[in-house]
């Protein structure tokens, strides 16, 4: 059964498929693992979150590593709430309602600012620790190199070379439902030859 987390269609309650395996016929049950997933991150940020706040004294908060600490982990723990105030998916075919684009905008880009804002926390607390500045810059080096190797992955040209070293999925540009109805065509002429 093959596994992917591209453009998923909801099914029935624990079962997701995306458009490549409703067409083979394949059902994945990604959402349980999902929210099971998700569920126990939630969980485990919400005790570091009341450990942090615990464990330090009040006066801690007065410097920018507590205070921006504090402003992270509420964006991270805001973040599953989103979901109570989004719109309906809509339907294939329909336009994306503009309540939904600003909230999923929202949503994207308040993530995007607590990763930057939990980086910046990430140095403050090494030189809160008194550690040296060789430490820090190795931390950016590591920082800018991992990112810059995520950004090369995104061109195509650079996944396809990747994908025959790591076990990395390739995409197919562009899949067109005429592509899509020629491959379960095969598949079943393979499957029809074979029985």
């Amino acid at each position: 059964m093959n596994c992917s987390l591209e453009k998923p269609y909801r099914t029935t309650f624990g079962n997701s498929t995306s458009a490549n395996q409703a067409a083979a016929g394949e059902c994945v049950p990604i959402l349980t693992f999902f929210l099971l997933a998700h569920g126990l991150l939630m969980f485990f940020s919400f005790i570091g979150f009341v450990l942090g706040i615990v464990s330090f004294q009040f006066d801690h908060f007065k410097l920018a590593h507590g205070a921006i600490g504090l402003i992270v982990m509420l964006l991270g723990i805001s973040q599953p709430f989103n979901v109570l105030a989004r719109p309906r998916l809509p339907s294939e075919g329909e336009k994306t309602p503009f309540k939904r684009r600003i909230l999923e905008l929202f949503h994207h880009n308040i993530r995007r600012v607590a990763v930057a804002l939990a980086l910046i926390n990430i140095s403050l607390g090494v030189f809160l620790a008194l550690a040296v500045w060789a430490l820090w810059f190795v931390f950016l080096i590591v920082v800018i190199l991992v990112f810059v190797f995520f950004e090369l992955l995104k061109i195509q040209v650079v996944h396809e070379k990747m994908a025959a070293i790591l076990p990395l999925k390739t995409k197919e540009y562009p899949v067109s439902n005429e592509q899509k109805m020629e491959n379960v065509a095969k598949a079943d002429d393979s499957q029809q030859g074979e029985t």
